[in-house]
């Protein structure tokens, strides 16, 4: 007897741009060749799932995201609007809510939105990459969804 998923497993990818946009999903496969890939940050600007689908049934789904950009004032805004830990999955769902449409956190809420919503998250940092602060917020709001995570030190290498 072998593992099965009972219902369709989501993941969403979330790292620093540009550090998470050196793998793609469909890429080697040639299966989306209208996925922009660069090494500047941007190039993705709106989350995009793609299924995988086995005998005409998805059985995994992954989104790619946006990287962080604001992480940090996306987090001052979480923490003024805490109450106890017990909110901060509410917070995380009111911060989405309150600045889906504000420029400034576009990237924030198009990768939070797809975690506020049920999905697992992939969280992919480059280990080639000096540790800096910034990450710290990342976690912590990652960890403020209180939905299950998988962290993933890729290592980039010159061209």
């Amino acid at each position: 007897m072998g593992w099965r998923c009972e219902h369709e497993c989501t993941h969403v990818r979330v790292g620093r741009a540009p550090e998470q946009r050196q793998v793609q999903p469909g890429r080697d496969a040639g299966a989306r060749p209208t996925v922009r890939i660069g090494p500047e940050p941007g190039t993705t600007t709106h989350a995009r799932a793609f299924p995988l689908r086995v005998g005409g049934i998805i059985l995994y789904t992954l989104v790619d995201t946006p990287g962080f950009q604001r992480a940090r004032a996306a987090l001052d805004w979480m923490k003024q609007h805490e109450t106890d830990a017990g909110s901060r999955p509410a917070v995380v769902q009111q911060f989405v809510r309150e600045h889906q449409h504000d420029a400034r956190f576009s990237n924030e809420c198009e990768l939070l939105r797809p975690i506020v919503e049920g999905a697992g998250l992939i969280y992919v940092v480059d280990g080639a990459t000096p540790y800096g602060s910034e990450y710290d917020a990342e976690m912590e709001i990652l960890r403020w969804t209180g939905q299950p995570g998988l962290a993933v030190n890729k290592q980039s290498f010159p061209p």
